[in-house]
C-alpha cells in the first residue's frame, strides 16, 4: 500500500489488503465552532445538537479538514467514500444528525484503494447533509459487508485514549470500558468528547471487534504496523488463538529480537529459534496479533511454554494469552520459566517451583532433566508447572 516498509509492517500491511475502515472524526468539530463562535455549542444530555449553523461552520469544514489529512497522509493508498453515498435517516432528537443506513458503493476488491467512511452523509428522502452517528455507520456497514470490515478507526485530537498520568493507554479490552464510562477505573478517567466517543466504540465492538482511536498523523500506524500509536479496544469475545501464520513469521522474529534484548526471553540458537516459531501459536483479534506463545515438545511428555508474549504490554493480555496456552496444551504436561511474570502464571493455576538454581530438594519426575540441568548464565528465573 505505501511501499517502502520494514518486513513486520508489510506482513500486516498484507493482512488489511482489500478491506474496508471506518473513519469517524468528530473531535475536530468543536475546534472548528470555536474558531467562528464565542457562545458554547448546544448539547443535550452532554451530547452536541447539531443545528444549521453547527453542519455549515462546523462538521462540514471538519470534514473537508480530515479529508484533506487523510489524503496528504495516505494519497492514493485511499478513497474516501462520498457522502452523497451514504444514505441516512434523521435523529432529530439532536438536530441534523443520522443514522447511516445504506453505503452505496463500497465492496472492496483485493486490489482496491483502503476506502474510509466519513461522518457526513445525505438524508434519504431529502438529500439534507446531516452529522453521522459512528456506531451507526459500523451497523450499516456490518449488515451490508461483514466480511469486508477489519476494524473502525476513531480520529481524535489527542492520538489516544489518555491515563491520569497524560500517558497514552495503548489497549482497553472491553470489559473495562463500562468501568472508564462510569468512573470506577482506577487508571483512566474520561469526559466530554472522549466519552462519547468511547461510548460510540462500546456500541461498535460487538460488530467490528477492533476499534482504534488515534489522529490522522497515526492512521498510517494503524493500518501497516502490528504495533499502532493509538489506543486499540478489543472485544474480548473475539479474540481468537491459531499456529502462526507463514504472513506472521516476521512478526514473530521480530518480536523474539526485541524481547530477547530487553531480558524477557533467553537467547536461542538458530536451531532452537526455528523450533519455537514452528510451535508457536498466535492470539489475534480479528486480523491484529496480540500475543502469542510456543509449545515445544520436550523429553518424558513434557512441553515448554515459551516466547510468550503480549503487545501492548500491561493491559491484563498476558493472562488471555496464558489462557490460550493452556487451551492449547490441552492434557499435556507443560512447564515455564519466567523471569517477569509469575504472578500471572500463578492466577492462572500453574504450580510454582521457585527459581531454577534453588531447585535440589525437587523429586525425581517432577519436572524434567532440562529444567533440573538450566545453564544460563545470568539468568535465574522461577520454574511453573501445569497438568490436567
Amino acid at each position: 500500500m505505501l511501499g517502502k516498509i520494514a518486513k513486520p509492517e508489510e506482513a500486516y500491511d498484507q493482512l488489511y489488503s482489500g478491506k474496508t475502515l471506518v473513519v469517524k472524526a468528530g473531535g475536530a468539530e468543536l475546534a472548528q465552532w470555536k474558531q467562528k463562535h464565542a457562545e458554547p455549542r448546544k448539547k443535550l444530555g452532554g451530547v452536541g445538537v447539531t443545528t444549521e449553523k453547527v453542519l455549515n461552520d462546523a462538521v462540514l469544514p471538519a470534514y473537508e479538514e480530515i479529508r484533506g489529512q487523510l489524503i496528504a497522509a495516505l494519497e492514493s493508498s485511499i478513497e474516501i467514500v462520498s457522502p452523497d453515498s451514504v444514505v441516512c435517516e434523521r435523529d432529530s432528537e439532536f438536530g441534523l444528525v443520522g443514522n447511516a443506513t445504506e453505503i452505496k458503493g463500497i465492496m472492496p476488491t483485493q486490489d482496491s484503494p483502503l476506502k474510509a467512511v466519513g461522518f457526513v452523509g445525505r438524508e434519504r428522502d431529502t438529500d439534507q447533509p446531516l452529522n453521522i452517528n459512528a456506531d451507526s455507520i459500523v451497523h450499516s456497514l456490518v449488515s451490508q459487508h461483514r466480511d469486508a470490515i477489519n476494524g473502525a478507526i476513531l480520529l481524535t485530537g489527542t492520538g489516544a485514549i489518555l491515563d491520569n498520568t497524560g500517558a497514552r493507554v495503548p489497549l482497553i479490552l472491553s470489559g473495562d470500558i463500562q468501568n472508564i464510562l462510569g468512573g470506577t477505573h482506577p487508571k483512566v478517567k474520561v469526559d466530554g468528547g472522549m466519552a462519547k466517543k468511547l461510548l460510540e466504540v462500546k456500541k461498535m465492538l460487538p460488530d467490528v471487534g477492533k476499534v482504534a482511536i488515534t489522529n490522522a498523523a497515526g492512521l498510517i500506524d494503524e493500518i501497516e504496523k502490528w504495533q499502532g500509536s493509538g489506543t486499540l479496544c478489543v472485544d474480548e469475545t473475539q479474540i481468537s488463538c491459531g499456529p502462526l501464520l507463514p504472513i506472521e513469521e516476521e512478526i514473530f522474529r521480530a518480536v523474539h529480537e526485541e524481547m530477547t534484548q530487553q531480558g524477557y526471553f533467553r537467547p536461542r540458537s538458530p536451531e532452537e529459534l526455528a523450533e519455537a516459531m514452528a510451535h508457536h501459536h498466535v492470539v489475534r483479534i480479528k486480523n491484529s496479533p496480540i500475543g502469542g506463545f510456543s509449545l515445544v515438545p520436550n523429553a518424558d511428555g513434557w512441553h515448554e511454554l515459551c516466547s510468550m508474549w503480549a503487545e501492548p504490554k500491561g493491559n491484563g493480555l498476558s493472562g488471555t494469552v496464558l489462557r490460550a496456552a493452556i487451551n492449547a496444551a490441552g492434557s499435556e504436561k507443560v512447564f515455564a520459566l519466567t523471569q517477569s511474570v509469575p504472578h500471572v502464571f500463578e492466577k492462572a493455576g500453574f504450580k510454582g517451583h521457585g527459581k531454577v538454581r534453588e531447585l535440589s530438594a525437587a523429586k525425581p519426575g517432577d519436572l524434567p532433566d532440562s529444567v533440573m540441568h538450566y545453564q544460563h548464565e545470568g539468568r535465574n528465573p522461577q520454574v511453573f508447572t501445569w497438568s490436567l
